[in-house]
This record gives structure tokens, C-alpha cells and sequence, in this order.
């Protein structure tokens, strides 16, 4: 590579490296900082879903422009660096190793300098990881036209208008298989609509219809595919990232069309429509009318990718493809079997004339193949042996028949069963992974609510006929609780809302934390309006009044000035039953001394008690020895 130019204009920092032999495809590097961090994007997309900051929204009629992941892909990341370290953390060397992939791969930013996934914590879990992705987000990546393009052709979760050509296909495709299971219908339905049609023209037409509706979108997408990059477009597909490669190398347009062209999915499209455009291509050079006719029926493949989505044709499908080395073989090895016997047979009985299948050695090997295999209506099948040695070679024969399946079948069940889990495991991944975005998708008074239900605090706006609002707070939590930002919603005389941002701090006391069962609020609440949208003009303060005692409050006003109502409001709450006083929690004090005095007494009791049972062991081994001894010498006498 060689460098073609460089610029830095407020802060932004293009390098540009062209090939020396392909100086058209340019590779841009651009470094993008907003006060001094990545611009990065909390939008991440799960289950036909979209979800960013806590909400969930529809996908939108045409891809973004920006590129929005599959929760799922890196929750693949997440359990093959879990997998390698036998842990379900991550420690952080190995998390930024797999950021440093992904940024490489990606050619978005640094990957020196840049957290693709926003986490920085020494060990981290799949939720701190999930976190970082809600709150840090990723770096943003901008998508093509061709890509979104693409994206609508192949990726029916991409949007709106991905669903629809995802459905259109499919009906497209069933139709074309009703054609050919029963040829008449498209012109018995034109028909039945327009009695003065010509049925043979409907049949044609309608072939034709289907079989442009498929190869439009194969050609497309391959034409396309040269012009996307594979590994943002269908990360999930890429196995670099759960290699131990370290360096991605960048395929070219010619490997992209290459990779295309040889997916499976793919090659049954390829498949599906190739024997159309043949006959009417090169249909008067063909073989035979029957030859055409075989090669049509290979429209009925295109079903496999109508079904690709149930779950049990992947199992079934993956289970076949990965089973078929196992298959040669036992082929393989029923060859040699009857090859070895159809010699042993012809030796046997090539005087036997009531079966002729004997009497060369090819014949006696298939007959003893088809025999293996149970083929039962196949010519040269018929016959029986009648010597002796052809009984006890045929008694053979069937024994290896029935040692020779079962390794294979064996094998095939535990592909199938390991298949089955593993399509299974990651269903229940996308559900757990869909569970959790739900979960924190809860509004924050759901997550402060506990089993003896919500205490509010009082807001009351001054120089406003606004009523008063509530305010939940977490002084039931036994826990510490941060909330950034609360929103409470205002409703305001005109019909319209208005809104009030609260950040929320709760820090219990030691008493409240070490009490188990039901403890009382105590600890410290600090409550600080962040924000405020659409109030009145005429709101001059307000007053926060939070339920400090079991049945008291304390109020604090905050006054409006400066655009913001002031620095935040603390409240210290004791809560306290009938007939107990509201006495401060006092720390137990431990004597250290005491407590050294202590260890190293038991310390002195455990050396000791090592000591006699050391000796003890001695003295039996001893007594061993002496008796191993007499024993010897008896041995001699």
C-alpha cells in the first residue's frame, strides 16, 4: 500500500491507501472524534426488533443508513471468549483482543485506541457486556445504497420492506411448486377468472413470472454481493471471528463473488433456475424432451430455502451434509464386502443353474450388494445359494450386514443429537438475550418496586396550578441505587406533556443492609432535577417533600434560577416502629489483639495436633514394615 493523500480539517482525520496495482480501490481510514471520543450508537436490533435506549421500536420501511447488529452476534463473541477462558466472565486482555478483531475486520477506527463494545471492566459477564452495549454503544458504521440494497433482498430482519420481499418469495416460490405438482392450475385459475382466456398461455406466463421473480433476485444479489462487504453485511457468517487469526484479510470483488456463488442457500437458487434459462437458451441442443424434463424438476430445490428457517430442517440439513463422510465410507466398505464375497460366491456357485447371478464375478457382487443393502424390487436380485460353503458365506455376509450399520448409525445419531442442541441452545440464547433487552426495557419504578410496594416523595411547583406530582423513590431498597435520569411526565392545563429529570441516589445504612427480613428505610436520599421540558414560564421553584419517618416528611424548596433549579437535595431517613427509638446504628469495635491472640492459639492447637498425627503415622508404618518382614522370612522357611 501505498499513501495517496492526507488532510485533517476540525479534527477530522482522513488517511487514504491505494493499492499500487489497483490504485481504484482505495482504502479510507477515517478518525472521527467529538470531544475527544468515537462517535459510537446505543441502536442495536433483536428479534425484528429495534432497541435503543431502554425502548423498543419497529423496524423502520428501508435499512438505515447506519449499521444496526444483531444482539446475537455478540452474544457469539461473548460465549466463544467464555468458552476459551472456562469461565462465564471474560477477563478484559481477551475482551480487548476480540475488539481489536472486530475493529480490524470492521476498518472503521483504531482498533489500538478504540472500545468497539464500550467495556472496560477487569473481568466482565455477558451483562456487563450487554451494558456497555445499551450505555457506551458501538462505533457507528455507515452503510452503503448497494448494501441497504442488498440487505433488502437477503436479510428479511433488515426492515419493513425486507419482510415483505421475504414473504413475496415465498409465495412466489409455493405457487411455482403447486405448478408443478398439478401443471393445470394456472390455466384452470385464469380460466375460472376470464372465460375466454387461453389456459396454455396462463401456464406460460405464469412459469415465466416465477421463474423472472427468482432469477432477478439471484442475479441481483450476486451482481451486488461483489460490492459489500460480507463481514459488516453478515458478521455472524464471517468465521475469522471466532478463529485464532489475527490479521483479516479483505477479500476482493472476484472472492466475494466466488463466496456468494458457492453458499449453500445460494447454489439452491443457482440451482432453481438454471434449467429454465437452459432450455431457453440452448433448449433445440439438449439430449432428449425427457432430459429436459428431469432438469426442470429441479425447481422443487428451491423449497429447501422456502423451509430454512424451521429449525429442524437446519438440524436434519446439517446433520445430512456433515454425515456424508460417514456414508462413503460404509459404502466404501459394503463394496469391499461384496466384492470379496461376489468372488468367494462365483467359486462357490457358478455350477448353480437356477441362478444365474453367479456366474461371473460383477453379477455375484451386486447380487450380494443389493442384498446388504435391501434392495428388493432391483433386477438380478433373484436367486439362492444351494452348496454349503455359499450358506455359510452368505450367513457371513449378513453378519458384517449388520455390524457394518451399526457404527455409522451410531455416529449419524450423535451428529443429530449434538445438531439438535446446538440449534437449541441458540434459540434459547436469542430468547434470553430478547428477556434481558426486555427486562431493562421495565420503567425505572418497576425496578425500584420491592415486595412491600413503593414509597413517592411529594412535588409541588410553586406559582403553578399544576397538580401535585409523585416522585418514587428506592428508600425501600436495601441495596445502593443510582438512577441517571428519571422522567417523570407532567400534564399540563393545555392538553399537552411535560416532563421533570430526576437523578436519584440512595445509599442505605450499615443497619438496614446487614437487617434480612423487611428492614425499615435508613440512609441517605439525594434527589437533583437534571432537566425540565415544557413547563410554564411562571414556575419560579419547587418543593420536594420525601416521607423521612414513618409518618413525617421533610420538605426542601429548590428555587428556579439560571435556567436550572440548583444543586441537588439531601435527605437523611430514619424510619422507626412504635416504642423504638430512632437511635443511630453503632458499629461493633473488634479488639485486634484479642482477635491475634485468638488465631494464633487455634494455630498452635492445629500444629500440634499435625504433630501427634504425624507420629502416629510413623509408628504404623513402622508396625508395617515389621510385619512385611515376618512375612518375607516365613516366606523362605
Amino acid at each position: 500500500l501505498k499513501p495517496c493523500w492526507l488532510k485533517q480539517t476540525n479534527g477530522l482525520m482522513s488517511l487514504t491507501f491505494a493499492s499500487a496495482s489497483t490504485p481504484s480501490r482505495a482504502l479510507d481510514l477515517v478518525y472521527q472524534r467529538v470531544g475527544g471520543d468515537p462517535m459510537r450508537t446505543t441502536t442495536l436490533r433483536v428479534q425484528g426488533e429495534l432497541y435503543s435506549n431502554g425502548n423498543f421500536f419497529p423496524l423502520t420501511w428501508l435499512p438505515s443508513r447506519e449499521k444496526h447488529f444483531d444482539v446475537f452476534f455478540f452474544k457469539q463473541l461473548f460465549d466463544h471468549l467464555a468458552q476459551k477462558a472456562h469461565s462465564q466472565s471474560v477477563p478484559l486482555p481477551a475482551l480487548r483482543n476480540m475488539s481489536f478483531k472486530v475493529t480490524d475486520a470492521f476498518q472503521i477506527r483504531d482498533g489500538f485506541e478504540d472500545n468497539f463494545f464500550g467495556v472496560d471492566k477487569e473481568m466482565c459477564s455477558w451483562t456487563d457486556m450487554l451494558d456497555g452495549l445499551k450505555n457506551v454503544g458501538h462505533p457507528r458504521i455507515e452503510s452503503t445504497s448497494t448494501e441497504m440494497f442488498y440487505e433488502v433482498l437477503e436479510d428479511q430482519e433488515s426492515s419493513s420492506a425486507g419482510k415483505i420481499w421475504f414473504y413475496f418469495i415465498m409465495v412466489v416460490t409455493i405457487a411455482n411448486l403447486s405448478g408443478i405438482v398439478w401443471p393445470t392450475l394456472a390455466g384452470d385459475v385464469c380460466t375460472s377468472v376470464y372465460s375466454d382466456a387461453d389456459p396454455d398461455s396462463c401456464i406460460l406466463y405464469f412459469k415465466w413470472f416465477c421463474m423472472l421473480v427468482f432469477s432477478f433476485d439471484y442475479f441481483t444479489k450476486f451482481i451486488l454481493s461483489a460490492f459489500v462487504r460480507t463481514e459488516i453485511m453478515q458478521p455472524e457468517d464471517v468465521k475469522y471471528f471466532l478463529s485464532e487469526e489475527y490479521t483479516y484479510k479483505p477479500m476482493t470483488r472476484a472472492q466475494r463473488l466466488s463466496e456468494f456463488f458457492w453458499r449453500a442457500s445460494n447454489l439452491i437458487d443457482f440451482v432453481a433456475i438454471m434449467p429454465f434459462w437452459l432450455a431457453v437458451c440452448v433448449g433445440p441442443l439438449l439430449p432428449s424432451t425427457s432430459f429436459l424434463r428431469i432438469i426442470r424438476m429441479a425447481r422443487l430445490f428451491r423449497v429447501l430455502k422456502t423451509v430454512r428457517n424451521l429449525d429442524m430442517v437446519q438440524v436434519l440439513g446439517v446433520t445430512m451434509v456433515k454425515s456424508m463422510s460417514l456414508i462413503l465410507v460404509l459404502y466404501f466398505l459394503i463394496g469391499i464386502v461384496s466384492l470379496i464375497s461376489g468372488c468367494l460366491f462365483h467359486a462357490f456357485e457358478r455350477d448353480n443353474e437356477a441362478t444365474p447371478a453367479f456366474a461371473t464375478v460383477p453379477h455375484a457382487s451386486y447380487w450380494v450388494f443389493s442384498r446388504v443393502l435391501d434392495m428388493t424390487d432391483v433386477t438380478g436380485r433373484d436367486g439362492s445359494v444351494e452348496t454349503n460353503a455359499g450358506i455359510v458365506l452368505l450367513a457371513i455376509a449378513m453378519t458384517l450386514k449388520g455390524l457394518l450399520w451399526i457404527v455409522p448409525i451410531e455416529s449419524i445419531q450423535n451428529l443429530f443429537k449434538q445438531e439438535y442442541d446446538a440449534i437449541m441452545r441458540d434459540a434459547a440464547n436469542r430468547r434470553i438475550v430478547f428477556s434481558e433487552l426486555h427486562a431493562a426495557d421495565t420503567t425505572t419504578s418497576q425496578k425500584i418496586m420491592t415486595p412491600q410496594g413503593t414509597v413517592c416523595c411529594s412535588i409541588r411547583l410553586t406559582n403553578s396550578e399544576l397538580p401535585e406530582l409523585f416522585l418514587p423513590v428506592p428508600i425501600l431498597m436495601s441495596t445502593a441505587v443510582t438512577i441517571d435520569t428519571y422522567e417523570l411526565p407532567v400534564a399540563l392545563p393545555d392538553g399537552s406533556a411535560g416532563e421533570i429529570c430526576v437523578k436519584i441516589e440512595w445509599q442505605p445504612s450499615l443497619e438496614m443492609q446487614e437487617t434480612k427480613e423487611a428492614p425499615l428505610p435508613s440512609g441517605q436520599l439525594k434527589l437533583e432535577v437534571t432537566a425540565t421540558k415544557g413547563l410554564p414560564s411562571s414556575i419560579s421553584g419547587m418543593v420536594l417533600g420525601v416521607p423521612t419517618a414513618t409518618f413525617g416528611r421533610t420538605d426542601r424548596t429548590l428555587t428556579w434560577s439560571a435556567g436550572s433549579f440548583g444543586g441537588p437535595a439531601e435527605f437523611a431517613v430514619r424510619w422507626a416502629s412504635n416504642g423504638m427509638a430512632a437511635t443511630p446504628h453503632k458499629e461493633q469495635r473488634v479488639d485486634k489483639e484479642a482477635m491475634k491472640r485468638q488465631i494464633l492459639h487455634m494455630l498452635e492447637e492445629r500444629q500440634a495436633l499435625l504433630k501427634a498425627q504425624s507420629k502416629q503415622i510413623s509408628e504404623q508404618a513402622l508396625g508395617i514394615e515389621k510385619l512385611e518382614a515376618a512375612r518375607a522370612a516365613k516366606q523362605k522357611q
